[in-house]
């Protein structure tokens, strides 16, 4: 069977997996790896020349001492060291974004989800351009706002008890009114991604 998920040169993908213990035993937490982006001949050799573990896992040993989110010492990582925690190097230069024709065929909740959060986001940023600031006006703009800002409290509530932690409504309202921007820089940089020529290869 053909490898999918491949390094610049080939080589498998590598991921180091620590398991969890006590109560948080069924939780899990994964930590993708940053940096080692490249996009052409040039960049991609002066990659290898300067750092190869960003291009290769023949490089790589069969542990790896990890901190932050995924230590196991309660002093450093008090809310996730007793997760199971995983940690994947990036050797394949494309930013983690896969092959997203195919994506979809994974995990369609997940897909359809951000789809809606796209669409529902980029319409927040875009109707006031297309209608004017008075749109703040119209109930209906303002009741999907507040339809938003319900769902996403909810979940944010959600969340803060699976990983037993509180959060203020102030950071909720700091992130409600970044989110539309954020969501709306991150989907256009990636569609216009999708056709980067990345330079590895399958063998």
């Amino acid at each position: 069977e053909e490898r999918e998920a491949v390094c610049n040169d080939g080589s498998p993908g590598v991921y180091y997996f620590r398991p969890g213990s006590g109560k948080d035993s069924e939780k899990w937490i994964m930590v993708l790896e940053g940096g080692g982006g490249c996009s052409s001949g040039d960049s991609c050799k002066e990659q290898w020349r300067k750092e190869p573990e960003k291009m290769t896992s023949t490089v790589y040993e069969d542990t790896r001492l990890v901190r932050g989110l995924l230590s196991s010492v309660p002093r450093i990582n008090p809310d996730f060291y007793e997760f199971n925690h995983v940690y994947v190097p990036m050797c394949s230069s494309d930013g983690w974004a896969g092959d997203s024709k195919v994506f979809w065929k994974f995990n369609l909740p997940f897909y359809f989800t951000s789809i809606a959060t796209f669409v529902l986001n980029m319409g927040i940023i875009v109707m006031p351009l297309i209608y004017g600031f008075t749109i703040f006006l119209d109930s209906w703009y303002m009741n999907i706002l507040l339809i938003k800002f319900i769902a996403e409290y909810i979940l944010i509530i959600m969340g803060g008890k699976a990983f037993h932690r509180q959060f203020s409504l102030i950071n909720f309202l700091q992130w409600y009114f970044i989110q539309p921007l954020y969501v709306a820089v991150v989907s256009v940089g990636s569609i216009l991604n999708v056709n980067r020529s990345w330079q590895g290869r399958k063998s």
